[in-house]
C-alpha cells in the first residue's frame, strides 16, 4: 500500500484503487460537529430571544394597532311593526298666554295676550271679571291684543278667568289672571279683642313709596303727617311709629267689643287730594277675647308670657264722682296700662302708663289693657284698682288767667272742659293747709278727646313755677315733688307747644293730694 499527500490530505490505495474514506469519514465527522455546533448556536440564540422578548413582554406592552378593515354589511333585516296613528294637528282657537298675569289692587297696567288660531280685530273684547275694568283695547295682530286693565281697590284677590270675546266666539284663559294687594300686613301675635298689637305694613309696589313725610311731636318722637290708615270699626291706630318708602311701622288697638272675623285696611300715602290709595280687603283676622276681672282696692296678678302680649281686663266702679287709680308694677319688667275709662274703646282713652288715673262719675264697668312693649317675657305684673270720691266742678265762662281762676275743692274733678285755641288757658285754684305739707299734688287731663294735646304748670304761692309735666303725651299726669309751703296754688292746662290737633280739644281734669 503506498501513501500520497494530495492538497494536504492523505490518499490511501487499498487494492490497487485509491481512495478518500477515511478522509470522507472525517470530513463528515467534522461537518456534523459543525452543524451540531451551529445548532447550538441557533438554538441559544431563539432561547435567547424568547427571553428578551418574554422580558419586554413583562416590563411595558405597546399600543394598540389600528383597526381593520370594515367586514362585509350583512344582510337586511325584517321590517318593524308600524306604529300607532297620530292624534293630527289641532287647529283649535284659544287664549295661550297673559302677561304679565298678575297685578296690584288699585293699580292701572297694561296686559298683553298671545292666541293661538285666533281672528282677533277691532270687535274684539276682553274680560277680567268683576272689579276690573278694561279702558283700552288695542290689536296687534290676529293673534295678539295689548289691553289695559284698572283694577279697583275693592276687587277680590286671586286667581281669576280671562275671557276674550270676537263676534259669537268667547275664548276663556282659566285662572289666568291674579290680583294681590300693594301692601303686606305682619301682626306680632293675635289681633284680639281689647287688645294693643304692633304690625308692620309693606309697600308690594316699588313704583310708589310710601311718603315718609314728618314733623316734631314731643320731645323724642316725630308725627307723620301724608301717611293715614284707614281701618274698619273697632281698630284704631293706637300709634304711627316710623315711615320708610317701604315699610310702615305701627301700633294697633282693637277694642273689646269689635267684630270679629277678616278686616280690611287701607294705607292713604301722599298729600291731601294726591294721596295712593294701598288697600287689602284681608290684612287681619279679629278673634274673640274675653275681660279678666280686677278686684277693686286690691291687686290681681296677671301673668305675661310673650313680647308684645296684652290682657284685657275689667273692674266694677261703684256709682258717684270717682277718680280712679291704676297701678301696674313688675320687680322684673316694664309693663305699661291703656286706660279706657267707662267703654271699651280707644276713644274713651284717658292715659297710658305703669299708673293711669282717669274719672268716673256713674257705676259703670272700667276697661283697660295691661300692655308688655318692650320686650319682656315670662314676668307677673301686679295691677291694683283703688277708688277716692270727689267733687266735680265745671270749666267756667272765662277762666284764661290767675285773677280768674276756678276754685277746685280737693279731691276735685273738672268736668267737660275745652281749649279754644293753641293759645287758650284754663286756671284753676286749689288751697293746701299746713297739714298737706310733705305730700304731692297728683293733676291730669282725661277723658274728653283722645288726642287733646295738653300741657300742666302747677304755680305755687309766690307764683313761681312749682311744677310741671314733660309734654312727651296727649293726656297728661303729673306728680309734683313734696309740698314745701301752705297756700293757694295754681294750676294752668293749656295747649301744647306742638299745637292742638282738629278735632280733639276737649278733656276732663282731676287734682288730689297724696
Amino acid at each position: 500500500m503506498h501513501s500520497y499527500i494530495c492538497a494536504g490530505m492523505p490518499l490511501h490505495s487499498q487494492g490497487g484503487r485509491w481512495t478518500l474514506a477515511p478522509i470522507l469519514l472525517a470530513a463528515e465527522r467534522a461537518w456534523a460537529w459543525v452543524t451540531a455546533a451551529n445548532e447550538v448556536k441557533q438554538m441559544i440564540r431563539k432561547i435567547g430571544l424568547g427571553l428578551v422578548a418574554l422580558m419586554l413582554a413583562a416590563g411595558c406592552s405597546g399600543s394598540d394597532g389600528s383597526n381593520g378593515k370594515d367586514g362585509a354589511q350583512g344582510e337586511k333585516g325584517d321590517n318593524g311593526q308600524d306604529g300607532q296613528d297620530g292624534t293630527g294637528f289641532d287647529t283649535t282657537a284659544s287664549v295661550s298666554g297673559v302677561f304679565p298675569g298678575f297685578a296690584l289692587l288699585g293699580a292701572s297696567i297694561e296686559v298683553t295676550l298671545s292666541g293661538f288660531a285666533t281672528s282677533w280685530d277691532e270687535t274684539t273684547s276682553v274680560s277680567f271679571g268683576d272689579g276690573v275694568t278694561v279702558s283700552d283695547v288695542r290689536v296687534a295682530s290676529p293673534t295678539a291684543l295689548i289691553v289695559t286693565v284698572e283694577v279697583a281697590g275693592t276687587a277680590s284677590m286671586g286667581l281669576r278667568d280671562v275671557t276674550v270675546t270676537t263676534g259669537d266666539e268667547a275664548l276663556t284663559y282659566a285662572q289666568g289672571f291674579n290680583l294681590g294687594s300693594p301692601i303686606a300686613v305682619v301682626v306680632n301675635g293675635d289681633m284680639l279683642q281689647g287688645s294693643v298689637v304692633n304690625a308692620t305694613i309693606k309697600n308690594m309696589d316699588p313704583s310708589r313709596p310710601f311718603d315718609d313725610t314728618s314733623v316734631p311731636s314731643g320731645l323724642f318722637s316725630v308725627r307723620y303727617t301724608n301717611l293715614e290708615l284707614n281701618a274698619p270699626a273697632g281698630v284704631s291706630v293706637f300709634s304711627l311709629d316710623s315711615v320708610t318708602p317701604t315699610s310702615a311701622e305701627v301700633t294697633l288697638f282693637v277694642d273689646g267689643d269689635a267684630a270679629t272675623g277678616v278686616g280690611a285696611l287701607e294705607v292713604l300715602s301722599g298729600p291731601d287730594g294726591e294721596q295712593d290709595s294701598f288697600p287689602h280687603p284681608e290684612a287681619f283676622e279679629i278673634k274673640a277675647n274675653t275681660p279678666e276681672a280686677l278686684t277693686l282696692n286690691d291687686t290681681t296678678d296677671i301673668t305675661v308670657s310673650a313680647n308684645g302680649e296684652s290682657h284685657y281686663l275689667v273692674a266694677d266702679i261703684p256709682a258717684g264722682v270717682k277718680i280712679v287709680e291704676m297701678n301696674a308694677v313688675s320687680g322684673t319688667a316694664d309693663p305699661f296700662l291703656v286706660g279706657l275709662g267707662a267703654a271699651p274703646h280707644l276713644d274713651t282713652y284717658i292715659g297710658l302708663d305703669p299708673f293711669v288715673v282717669g274719672v268716673s262719675d256713674a257705676a259703670n264697668k272700667w276697661y283697660s289693657v295691661l300692655w308688655s312693649p318692650y320686650g319682656d317675657v315670662d314676668y307677673t305684673a301686679s295691677v291694683t284698682v283703688n277708688t277716692i270720691d270727689a267733687t266735680a266742678i265745671a270749666e267756667g265762662a272765662s277762666n284764661d288767667g290767675k285773677s280768674s281762676a276756678v276754685a277746685l275743692a280737693l279731691p276735685g274733678v273738672v268736668q267737660g272742659a275745652e281749649l279754644a285755641d293753641d293759645l287758650d288757658e284754663d286756671w284753676f285754684s286749689i288751697t293746701v293747709s299746713a297739714s298737706d305739707v310733705g305730700k304731692s299734688i297728683y293733676v291730669g287731663t282725661t277723658n274728653g278727646d283722645p288726642l287733646t294735646d295738653t300741657y300742666i304748670t302747677v304755680y305755687d304761692p309766690s307764683d313761681a313755677v312749682f311744677d310741671e309735666v314733660e309734654d312727651s303725651g296727649f293726656h297728661e299726669q303729673l306728680v309734683t315733688g313734696a309740698i314745701v309751703d301752705a297756700g293757694t296754688y295754681y294750676i294752668a292746662i293749656s295747649a301744647s307747644s306742638f299745637g292742638l290737633i282738629a278735632g280733639n280739644t276737649k278733656y276732663d281734669a282731676y287734682a288730689y293730694l297724696k
